[in-house]
């Protein structure tokens, strides 16, 4: 379902000239292994919209554990569209020394994101190999990208820095001829412009000595420093441009028609045609994750997709497109980006948006195939609310924005038994119902247990619990992409005595499901804020919907509750909470109900801070505990009834 983690590498972006020398995955822990010394870049952009990138980078080795990563360097491109050359590679000693990688230690490789899919994209990898290196070198290397136009006649480029990249001296450089209407913008950086003859010239200097590490902000693209560089005036231009160039692969053949023709048989209705095409695109189109930009931006013939079985995400939606289209029935291709962005940025440039989706505009409705097997037909994965999406071919205009999720359609209702005899031996049986947008981190969950024996995934789990003898049961249906909602359940019991229930035991207890996949009030539900995360990011994404949380506890005759925890309430613009315990006697409940209902899928100021107060007081509230001594036990004194 994922698009890939969020690009916490260094500059990413650089979809017509290549990632920087450090453009992989990586988040750097807090004593800094490594660091970027100095980073020069010099774009030569020509008048047809090719261009020529000379790099230098130094990358100075500080810990031990850098070197296994960082000692075999990896530049990515685009074997169609760029040419790659290492003018000069070395490892450069604190004395001066210079020990030059062979010719033999740089290898070409298909790109790992490709591997499984190499005749879907033409991204390769140029893999440097640095010899002798240790704590206090640095690695030099000198490379030139040569570039064709991925829209033929534009040029568009960015790059963004990641608060967790230490950088001493980075300088970019774009040259273009004064002919060429670039449009720029920047983000927390001064761009310098001049001119030299012909050519107009813009140059950005960077430094960051204070990096962030650890819980680093799923920081939104437009809060990062970074930079911009368009031919494009505006987003209706870059979609025009885009358009001619998928709109051959939307072509409906005889297969097409056939497959259309075939899924739909029997029903008139519209939507419900709609509705069959998704789901047959979901279930026998293996998805392959090539992010838009790694397989190339354009997409291949719907027939041929359709014929192969798979495709990466321009393939579904192209193949879906076409099926649609078969039908009689609208769509348009949507740019979309899959990972932390939820602005776009003013000037227009394809490097923001890494996946591809559908508009339905008939029904006023975006589809994903891409993740059809657990998201329900007319809903969307979250991370997909909220964000600025491109349509392709829209008389409508191009530039959109996805609402956010509605807090009426995602619910999620957590039910804990526990039941306990008088020697402390506790069965527990427990669910997770999901509705609606709530329904999918359940699917997911659920649809990567399939095949697997519930009692010993119950048993993997149990063993690294505080009842590592208990024995239980997962249960996870097939998930079915056409039901409402979705229900995880689980049991287990304990052969020993629980903690609070041994004989003149002061212990507290509290309600513990070792088997819980996720809590009704996680950050899958409703954003990272709600379990009091990024508190230091400038905004955080927020997510609507309704929690219902019921937990109870059995006691045997021999006991009794010792005092009743109190209850609890939160309320706020945004959010309303209620926690309520009562006693029957037999058995202590405790009910919590939890609704947030945003306006803006990123929250920031006011509505941040209500989150993260909500998330303190939640924290508080669900570690409540509570003594169930003997009636004989001289040292307790029965409450009053409650």
């Amino acid at each position: 379902m994922s698009r890939g983690g969020y690009r916490s590498a260094v500059l990413a972006g650089f979809v017509l000239l290549g990632p920087s020398a450090w453009a992989q995955d990586t988040v750097l822990p807090a004593n800094l292994p490594a660091k970027i010394t100095v980073m020069d870049r010099q774009i030569d952009v020509a008048p047809d919209g090719s261009a020529t990138l000379t790099s230098h980078a130094e990358t100075k080795i500080l810990q031990q554990n850098a070197i296994a990563q960082l000692g075999q360097l990896k530049l990515s491109y685009s074997d169609g569209l760029q040419q790659i050359d290492i003018n000069a590679a070395y490892t450069l000693k604190p004395d001066g020394r210079k020990i030059p990688v062979g010719p033999d230690a740089i290898i070409v490789q298909q790109s790992p994101a490709t591997q499984n899919a190499p005749m879907l994209s033409d991204m390769k990898q140029k893999v440097i190999i640095f010899p002798d290196v240790e704590v206090g070198d640095t690695l030099v290397t000198d490379s030139t990208i040569r570039s064709k136009p991925a829209i033929p006649g534009s040029f568009f480029y960015d790059v963004t820095f990641p608060a967790a990249l230490p950088i001493d001296e980075a300088t970019v450089s774009i040259a273009a001829p004064k002919t060429m209407a670039l449009t720029l913008e920047t983000r927390s950086l001064d761009a310098v412009k001049s001119a030299d003859g012909d050519r107009v010239l813009y140059k950005i200097r960077y430094t960051n000595q204070h990096p962030l590490f650890g819980a680093v902000p799923q920081a939104d693209y437009d809060l990062m420093p970074r930079l911009s560089v368009s031919t494009f005036k505006d987003y209706d231009a870059l979609a025009a441009a885009y358009a001619p160039l998928a709109a051959p692969a939307l072509t409906v053949t005889p297969a097409i028609q056939a497959r259309a023709d075939e899924i739909v048989a029997g029903t008139s209705d519209r939507r419900e045609q709609v509705r069959r095409i998704y789901d047959w695109v979901s279930a026998h189109i293996r998805y392959l994750a090539l992010e838009f930009g790694q397989g190339g931006i354009v997409p291949h013939d719907a027939d041929h997709v359709l014929a192969n079985g798979y495709g990466d995400c321009k393939d579904h939606a192209t193949l879906f497109v076409a099926l649609l289209k078969a039908r009689g029935i609208p769509a348009n291709l949507v740019l979309i980006n899959g990972t932390n962005i939820y602005t776009a940025a003013k000037v227009p440039t394809i490097a923001p948006f890494n996946h591809m989706i559908v508009w339905l505009p008939d029904l006023r409705l975006y589809a994903d195939t891409t993740n059809g097997r657990v998201v329900p037909f007319g809903l969307l994965p979250n991370a997909e609310y909220g964000k600025p999406v491109v349509h392709i071919a829209d008389k409508s205009g191009a530039l959109h924005q996805i609402p956010i999720n509605d807090a009426a359609n995602a619910t999620i209702n957590y039910k804990l038994t526990m039941v306990a005899d008088d020697a402390g031996h506790i069965s527990s049986t427990s669910s997770l119902l999901g509705t609606g947008d709530f329904s999918v981190p359940l699917r997911v969950l659920g649809a990567a247990l399939q095949g697997q024996d519930g009692a010993k995934v119950a048993s993997s789990v149990l063993q690294k619990s505080s009842t590592p003898r208990a024995t239980g049961m997962v249960t996870a249906p097939l998930p079915d992409a056409d039901a409402a909602s979705y229900q995880l359940s689980a049991s287990y019991s304990t052969p020993g005595t629980m903690s609070g229930f041994a004989p003149g035991s002061t212990s507290l207890l509290g309600f513990e499901d070792h088997l819980r996949a996720l809590s009704p009030f996680s950050a899958a539900m409703f954003g990272p804020l709600v379990e009091g995360r990024f508190r230091d990011a400038a905004a955080a994404p927020c997510f609507n919907g309704h929690a219902v949380d019921d937990e109870s506890m059995q006691y045997p005759a021999t006991r009794h509750l010792l005092k009743l925890p109190a209850d609890s309430k939160f309320s706020g613009p945004h959010i309303s909470y209620t926690s309520h315990w009562t006693n029957d006697g037999a058995s202590v409940s405790v009910h919590r109900e939890f609704t947030a209902h945003f306006d803006q899928v990123l929250c920031a100021g006011a509505a941040k801070n209500e989150l993260l107060a909500f998330a303190d007081q939640l924290k508080t509230d669900v570690q409540v505990r509570f003594s169930l001594p003997h009636l004989d036990d001289n040292s307790s004194t029965a409450p009053p009834a409650r």
